[in-house]
């Protein structure tokens, strides 16, 4: 839903974002000061909230990404128009790399991976995608969302307010589609092996 990097570390993770911004860029000076010093400080306190989840490169690294794209928002942002908002999202997508990657040679493996580097025929990669049921499960949420329910809200935020959705109110293909994908999803994470807590390897 976020239209811009900005936007997004306004709904992503908003705890962390609020003590970043409060203990952090503020001290630092905030906007207070002149653009290049504004800017310097955006970027030190993105670094530092990357530093934060662990002594790392691939978090040091994920930090400076944040940083950069936080300032380039402000400078080239609106230019993009209708562009900005799927670019949020890839973006985003990208800077997830080294933070899920356990080294700086890992993070280029998947995303020699994710651009079709790594050797992997077209037979291949058909065959892993027919035999993956967690893919198909994504691909069906994927356009439940953005022919159902994406359209849906937009329509429903511009008309009410969210105080006055109930579940009644909602289309029942909608409501059928996503328990069934919740359903799915439970069966994937109840058929797994007990997961540790992400933060605990922090």
């Amino acid at each position: 839903m976020a239209v811009s990097i900005t936007d997004f570390w306004r709904r992503w993770h908003i705890s962390l974002s609020s003590w970043l911004r409060d203990y952090l860029y503020i001290p630092l000076g905030g906007s207070r000061v002149g653009r290049l010093r504004a800017n310097f400080n955006l970027v030190m306190t993105m670094v530092i909230g990357g530093i934060w989840h662990g002594a790392n490169v691939t978090f040091l690294i994920w930090g400076i990404w944040h940083g950069i794209l936080l300032v380039l928002d402000k400078f080239f942002g609106e230019a993009m128009g209708w562009a900005r908002k799927p670019m949020t999202l890839l973006l985003v997508f990208v800077g997830w790399l080294p933070f899920r990657a356990a080294n700086l040679h890992e993070t280029l493996a998947i995303g020699r991976g994710l651009m079709g580097l790594n050797g992997r025929g077209g037979g291949e990669l058909l065959e892993m995608f027919r035999l993956d049921p967690l893919l198909a499960v994504f691909v069906v949420a994927g356009i439940a969302w953005v022919f159902m329910l994406e359209p849906w809200l937009r329509r429903y935020r511009q008309n009410r307010h969210w105080s006055e959705l109930t579940l009644a109110q909602v289309p029942s293909a909608m409501v059928v589609t996503l328990l069934g994908l919740l359903l799915i999803s439970l069966s994937f994470v109840f058929s797994k092996d007990a997961v540790p807590f992400l933060y605990f390897q922090f």
